[in-house]
């Protein structure tokens, strides 16, 4: 396997490459930036800013070695992953003269193998924790359907208004019940839907959702402690660094004597250090044998018999290709791994969109009557609302006057699905739809809300988010 080489000029322009660099990335000059795959044009910056940091330290932290970073070259389609050592030309060039030497390798199949190999780490883990998540979800669906039960027997009894405030109570703990259902929910619909582009990412949200899957596990053997300080945002696949996270707690919990079940504790520690996010996750194990600690992220190395050997492989990949570092530790009685994401560039936030823009004409599309009905209390006391339960019936609606401001669609439903009822609709309503979903989508329906770019919410969802995308939707109409 030979060498791409490639110089660039200070302004990323390829000046020389040799033959296999041209093979990989097509013919002719240009920006190299135009050769590499949008998704890790962010990635290439990175390394390219980090050797501008190397030649000039005192703009930036020192760095030591020479950057090193994976990303997909080539033509659109015809993709190739490369990896990049990046250095620069020479040590005495003048900061207008500087130009980078870039040293790369194809590792396409191995990048194929990778990606294989952590689907099957993904399928290991869903599989150990189908048990731990029903239990998760039944508990809190329990207790709604007991506190919801017992409002509608005491309804029927009660005017007494020291009752009516208990039963106020009993709604409150159901509504708690359900919202602990719907991060559960959430966290596994990051989990499975795979990868997605990177982007900022709220490293505290993230971590938060790993202990959501992780609790019955944790809690069997250990304590959790959270110890949770700011950090700054992360780009990364919400999916992929959640993987990270929830992977090394389960190693955590599995390092664990089951005879001290409920004594050892799992620490869960974020900080800033330096301006990067670290996330510390620490437990009282016996800790990594020193024969072994040499090989604790290579692929397929375990030392438990149901192991698989990828769940630290597949986590040191993934924050390696993000910038990071993943390393492991012993302080004294504690077995500590860190991981270490630089932040992204400044992120501007968009500021949340109130909902000062009230009214209008809503037509939920949902199978499901029970949810179309709950919507429909939901909205009413701010909006004119209609309820249709298939397809066929909203699009004889829709051809009647007035028209709907807003039609809110659940995106699978028999018969005419949400998807078709877009498509089979007039176009000046096209965008006035809202669609709703209940659970990871499928390759057609995720191309679907990628091209028509309209409002997405994720069942279930407070009502507060609801009739802010309804009324952005109506704003929208008057401007």
């Amino acid at each position: 396997m030979r060498d791409l080489l490639v110089v660039l000029s200070p302004e990323g322009i390829i000046e020389l490459a040799n033959h296999n660099a041209t093979a990989a990335l097509g013919q002719g000059g240009g920006a190299l930036l135009e050769r590499v795959h949008p998704e890790d044009h962010l990635s290439l910056s990175t390394a390219l800013e980090r050797v501008r940091q190397l030649r000039h330290p005192s703009s930036g932290a020192a760095m030591t070695s020479a950057p090193f970073v994976e990303i997909r070259v080539g033509e659109p389609g015809a993709y190739r992953w490369v990896a990049w050592t990046v250095t620069e030309a020479g040590g005495t060039a003048t900061a207008d003269h500087d130009h980078v030497v870039m040293v790369g390798r194809e590792v396409t199949d191995r990048e194929a193998l990778r990606a294989q190999l952590g689907l099957a780490d993904r399928m290991l883990s869903v599989g150990t924790l189908a048990a731990g998540v029903a239990h998760e979800i039944n508990n809190p669906l329990a207790a709604v359907l007991a506190n919801l039960r017992y409002v509608q027997s005491e309804l029927q009894r009660h005017q007494d208004p020291l009752k009516l405030r208990d039963l106020d109570e009993a709604l409150d703990d159901a509504v708690t019940g359900a919202q602990r259902v719907a991060r559960i929910v959430a966290s596994l619909r990051t989990f499975a839907k795979g990868s997605s582009p990177t982007q900022p990412q709220s490293v505290i949200e993230l971590v938060e959702r790993a202990i959501d899957l992780t609790g019955h596990p944790v809690r069997h053997k250990a304590h959790l402690v959270r110890d949770l300080g700011p950090v700054p945002q992360v780009e990364a696949d919400a999916s992929k660094l959640t993987q990270v996270f929830l992977n090394l707690l389960m190693n955590a919990v599995q390092a664990l004597p089951e005879a001290r079940a409920g004594q050892e504790q799992v620490i869960v520690r974020t900080r800033t250090c330096g301006g990067d996010a670290v996330v510390e996750i620490e437990d009282t194990g016996p800790g990594v044998c020193e024969e072994d600690l040499p090989h604790i992220f290579e692929p397929f190395f375990t030392t438990w018999r149901d192991g698989a050997g990828l769940g630290l492989w597949v986590a040191r990949s993934t924050i390696t290709s993000l910038g990071g570092t993943i390393t492991y530790r012993r302080d004294t009685d504690r077995t500590v791994f860190e991981v270490r994401l630089p932040p992204p560039g400044m992120v501007q936030v968009a500021p949340r969109r109130g909902s000062a823009c009230l009214g209008g004409r809503v037509l939920v599309v949902d199978d499901e009557k029970i949810v179309a009905d709950s919507i429909e209390r939901m909205l009413s006391r701010h909006f004119d609302v209609e309820v249709t339960t298939d397809g066929l019936s909203a699009l004889q609606r829709m051809a009647l006057r007035p028209e709907p401001d807003v039609i809110l669609c659940d995106l699978t439903m028999p018969g005419i699905s949400g998807m078709e009822l877009y498509d089979r609709s007039p176009p000046h309503l096209q965008p006035r739809f809202v669609f709703v979903s209940g659970g990871p989508c499928n390759a057609s329906a995720r191309s679907f809300l990628a091209a028509v770019h309209n409002h997405q919410l994720d069942k279930p969802f407070e009502p507060a988010a609801l009739i802010d995308v309804i009324s952005a939707v109506v704003a929208s109409r008057s401007t």
